[in-house]
């Protein structure tokens, strides 16, 4: 049997195909082991939602929440970012945020050292990140994603 994950996918209520969603990418995560599985596999498989017909459009998601500011909440937001989609950013306190915005921030450093991204380009990307310990205004975006951490004791 493939892993679970911690990270749960939402989207914004008005999606129909939400809960057939979910359904789905839990199936594939639970059905397939996540070693040796050629990327483009599970790529199809998740492209292939049950009772969606073919031609149903995309939604563009052109602003995110992710709910977590820990290790995989910034590699997510980094994710959106990195594509030029504002990300809310949320946790439970100042200091959790702080933590996660200064990981994210060295992260950048670090591809900036490498001649990757420029001074400029890192301040511009950052700046597409809203940090909130509330979740005013989660109802103008697109998508949410949580990866918040789960103490399993």
């Amino acid at each position: 049997m493939g892993r679970q994950t911690d990270m749960v996918l939402y989207q914004a209520e008005w999606c129909p195909y939400c809960a057939r969603v979910r359904k789905k990418l839990t199936d594939l995560l639970l059905d397939y082991k996540v070693v040796n599985v050629p990327h483009s596999h599970a790529e199809r498989d998740v492209a292939k939602v049950p009772d969606v017909p073919k031609g149903t459009p995309a939604r563009d998601i052109k602003r995110a929440a992710v709910i977590g500011a820990g290790t995989m909440g910034g590699g997510i937001t980094m994710t959106y970012v990195n594509a030029g989609i504002p990300v809310l950013l949320k946790d439970v306190d100042d200091a959790a945020l702080q933590r996660g915005l200064a990981t994210i921030r060295r992260n950048y450093d670090v591809t900036m050292s490498k001649g990757k991204m420029t001074a400029e380009q890192v301040e511009k990307t950052m700046a597409l990140i809203a940090p909130t310990t509330s979740y005013d205004h989660f109802d103008e975006v697109d998508i949410v994603v949580e990866a918040v951490f789960e103490n399993m004791d």
